[in-house]
C-alpha cells in the first residue's frame, strides 16, 4: 500500500503493477534505476518499522527488454549490499527471461518430460495399458504456467513433438501413428488443446475475481489480444470457431462450449478403441506379427 500510494514504479493504465507479491515473495517492477532503487529505500524503511528483514542474497534484479539483451551494471543495493543483474531468474518455478521469451521454460518442460517417461518405462515398462496412461498423465505431463505459453512458438512445437514421441514409445505405437489419436489412447489432452483450454479457464477466473488488477488484464487480453494470453485466445476464435468475447460476460456455458467444441473427431473415436482392443489383449486366431501388421495399418494409414 506504501509502494502504491508513493506512485513509483510501473503502470498499466492507472493501475499500479509496481509490487507483485505471492506468499513471502515480493517482485517490484519499475522503469527506472532510480526508480527501482527508491522503491527498495521504501521496502527498507517498512522492514525497520515492523521488523521485516529482506534476504539481499536470493533477491536480483533482472531488466525485461525484448530488444537490448545487455545486462546493465548498475548498482542497485538492498540491506547496503549490491544486488546482482541476471539475464533469467526462476521464480516460483518458472523461467523468467530478459527478453519474456518462454521458449526457455518450455524446452525446460520437455526435458523433465523425456526425463519421467524414460524413468517411467524403466519401471513399469512391464505395466498395462491403462496403469501407464494413469502414471503419464500424474508424473509426466506438468504443463504448470502453461496458460501464458506461446502455442505459435517454435518452443512449444518441440514440446508438441516430444509428447507425441513419448505417448508412442509408452504405449509401444508405430512411431508413424496419426498424432489426433494419441491423446485417446492415453486417455490426456493434447498439449496445444490442453493450453487453450486452460488459457479460457485462466481468463475466466480473473473476469470473475474482485481483483481489479487481475480483471484489467484479462479484459485487455480479450478485447486487444495482447500478450500471448491475448493471442491464445485469438487462436481460439480461429482454429475452433468459439469466440472469446463470452468471457467477459461471465457466462459460465462459453467454457462449456469450449470443452464440447475441441473434441475428438468419431472416426479417431472408432481407430482408438480398435487400437486399445490389440494393445489391451490377444486377439484370438492371429499371431503377434499380424497383430503388429494390423495395429500398422490402423495407426498410420
Amino acid at each position: 500500500m506504501r509502494l502504491k500510494e508513493d506512485g513509483t514504479g510501473c503502470h498499466i493504465g492507472n493501475e499500479f503493477v509496481g509490487a507483485l507479491g505471492y506468499a513471502d515473495d515480493l517482485t517490484l517492477n519499475c522503469p527506472t534505476v532510480s526508480g527501482l532503487q527508491h522503491m527498495i529505500h521504501t521496502c527498507e524503511e517498512f522492514g525497520a518499522e515492523y521488523s521485516v528483514k529482506y534476504n539481499d542474497v536470493k533477491t536480483v534484479c533482472i531488466k525485461f527488454d525484448r530488444f537490448n539483451l545487455t545486462v546493465p551494471t548498475c548498482h542497485i543495493t538492498i540491506n547496503g549490499k549490491q544486488l546482482a543483474w541476471k539475464s533469467y531468474v526462476i521464480h516460483l518455478g518458472n523461467v523468467l527471461t530478459s527478453d519474456m521469451d518462454d521458449s526457455m521454460e518450455m524446452t525446460r518442460k520437455k526435458s523433465c518430460l523425456m526425463s519421467n517417461v524414460n524413468m517411467l518405462l524403466s519401471k513399469f515398462y512391464m505395466a498395462n495399458r491403462v496403469t501407464k496412461s494413469r502414471l503419464f498423465s500424474t508424473f509426466c505431463t506438468s504443463m504448470y504456467s502453461c496458460q501464458l505459453w506461446d502455442i505459435h512458438s517454435e518452443a512449444f512445437s518441440d514440446y508438441q513433438i516430444c509428447w507425441n514421441k513419448s505417448v508412442r514409445r509408452l504405449l509401444g505405437l508405430p512411431y508413424q501413428t496419426h498424432r489426433s489419436l494419441l491423446p485417446l489412447l492415453i486417455k490426456c489432452e493434447d498439449p496445444k488443446k490442453s493450453v487453450i483450454k486452460r488459457n479460457a479457464k485462466f481468463i475466466s477466473n480473473m473476469i470473475n475475481t474482485d481483483n481489479s488488477l487481475m480483471n484489467f488484464i484479462a479484459r485487455r487480453a480479450v478485447l486487444f489480444h495482447i500478450g500471448y494470453l491475448g493471442k491464445t485466445m485469438q487462436s481460439l476464435k480461429c482454429i475452433y470457431n468459439v469466440d472469446p468475447i463470452g468471457l467477459l460476460s461471465k457466462d459460465t456455458q462459453v467454457i462449456n462450449q469450449i470443452n464440447k467444441t475441441i473434441c475428438a473427431d468419431n472416426s479417431d473415436v472408432l481407430k482408438s478403441n480398435i487400437v486399445k482392443e490389440i494393445i489391451d489383449s490377444a486377439i484370438p486366431g492371429f499371431s503377434c506379427d499380424e497383430m503388429q501388421d494390423i495395429l500398422y495399418d490402423i495407426c498410420v494409414n
